[in-house]
């Protein structure tokens, strides 16, 4: 046989010497494909034998929903293998109030050490990022707020009105340079989980126009996540709360267990006020507020306060504290209510007309007298 015919006949890929290099490079490429599709989640921490639960962002319900459990082994590792679509962002669990966020923005191996403290990231920066938000957020609050709300605390114990106004003044200033601060956190995140993630603490009553530009960033970056998609509800739930539209109806029981619904206060003006026992501007206003009722009850005004609070002897102290009895109060235990009206922060509230739609939100008592006198003609 020839040299020629030798080199045609000859396939170096039967060959015993090639065949292991083959294997070698059909299962490189196996993995490769693997990792170009998957997110492969390895967990580990004190908790051997427990459940690990992995939960992804669904637009649908706006919550975390579970996608795959799996039982830590006796070193307390798990793992997770799941598909990559888009960019989203996960919620791991260790049971209790053990968990970690993590970012999904790309395809590959991640993994997680939770000391049952903190958790660490390999494969991640920005799940590291979003590990980090807290503290930095916490900082921020020390920097800007920590002192005067105490001073505010204070001034609101001596039933100082000057004080009280003063320290409120001081307050709203250091929120304005909080609020500043953070989106200056935010924005130098990018469009990413960790950036929607940090966008989840922002005051939509402060912040409206800020997250509705962040939302256009977002859906012009990932226009099907789930991040995308639950941002968009936000903004657009929120904006069912803002003037000129009808808010969400609910049904509660009062504090003389009374049935309560928006729908009762048809054909009157109706003043509807979140505040808390815990909140110093909201027990500043409450007697203010009721000195309002006083003067514009007969005008056919209606008010009814929403406290999201868990402790039942101090709401009602600080109602029969602060005058504010006179008007039915629901205790909102879980914020369910306060949700509906996108409430996340207090003392908030909004004044709807006779035909129950909204005609002003978060207004001082000064600033609801004012509007009072000239709706109901008593300048």
């Amino acid at each position: 046989m020839g040299q020629d015919s030798y080199l045609r006949g000859h396939n170096p890929a039967r060959s015993p010497m090639n065949a292991r290099p083959l294997v070698l490079l059909s299962l490189i490429m196996l993995i490769s494909a693997c990792s170009d599709e998957h997110i492969k989640l390895e967990a580990e921490g004190p908790f051997p034998g427990k459940l690990i639960t992995l939960k992804a962002l669904d637009a649908e319900t706006m919550s975390y929903q579970t996608i795959d459990t799996a039982t830590a082994d006796a070193r307390g590792k798990a793992s997770f293998l799941m598909p990559f679509a888009e960019p989203n962002i996960l919620f791991l669990s260790f049971g209790d109030l053990v968990h970690a966020h993590i970012s999904a923005d790309e395809p590959g191996r991640i993994r997680v050490r939770h000391d049952g403290r903190l958790a660490r990231f390999r494969g991640s920066e920005l799940s590291a990022r979003i590990a980090g938000f807290d503290a930095e957020l916490e900082k921020l609050k020390a920097l800007h707020l920590s002192k005067i709300e105490t001073s505010l605390q204070q001034a609101l114990l001596s039933n100082d009105p000057e004080k009280i106004a003063l320290n409120q003044a001081i307050l709203d200033t250091a929120m304005r340079a909080f609020i500043l601060d953070f989106r200056a956190k935010v924005d130098d995140m990018g469009i990413n989980p960790a950036a929607f993630y940090a966008l989840q603490f922002a005051d939509f009553s402060k912040e409206l126009g800020y997250l509705e530009q962040k939302l256009r960033a977002f859906d012009a970056e990932y226009p099907s996540s789930p991040m995308t998609l639950t941002l968009r509800k936000q903004v657009e739930q929120y904006r069912a709360t803002t003037i000129g539209h009808t808010p969400p109806r609910f049904d509660a029981i009062d504090q003389e267990g009374m049935p309560v619904s928006p729908d009762m206060y048809l054909g009157n003006y109706l003043f509807i006020d979140f505040w808390a026992s815990w909140c110093p501007p909201c027990r500043t206003e409450n007697p203010l507020i009721a000195a309002v009722y006083e003067k514009y009850i007969a005008y056919g005004l209606q008010m009814l306060g929403i406290a999201p609070m868990k402790n039942e002897n101090e709401w009602r102290t600080a109602i029969e504290t602060d005058g504010v009895g006179a008007w039915s109060q629901i205790m909102d235990e879980n914020w369910e209510i306060s949700k509906k009206f996108h409430v996340y922060s207090l003392p908030q509230n909004i004044l709807l007309n006779e035909e129950g739609r909204i005609v002003a939100r978060n207004i001082s008592s000064e600033e609801l007298d004012t509007l009072l006198a000239g709706t109901f003609g008593t300048e």
